[in-house]
């Protein structure tokens, strides 16, 4: 699986409706409307680079297809 670049993983989530909250330290909060769950995601990348690690890019993956789910069930 290719590494997302971290504008890239911002940008997928404005487009799926969800929202990041900044927050103190490393990573912000990213959350949708209709879930009750959140993901961390990483304020920088994987050593150093703009990417997100291939295991932070999985569970991107599958939180984003939670997220399209609920905005589809919203609309």
């Amino acid at each position: 699986m290719q590494p997302i670049k971290i504008r890239d993983a911002r940008r997928m989530i404005a487009k799926a409706g969800g929202s990041i909250i900044e927050g103190k330290g490393g990573h912000a909060k990213v959350t949708h409307p209709s879930m009750s769950e959140t993901f961390p995601l990483p304020a920088h990348g994987s050593r150093g680079r703009q990417t997100l690690s291939p295991g932070v890019t999985h569970q991107f993956h599958k939180f984003y297809a939670l997220m399209l789910d609920a905005k589809a069930q919203t609309v």
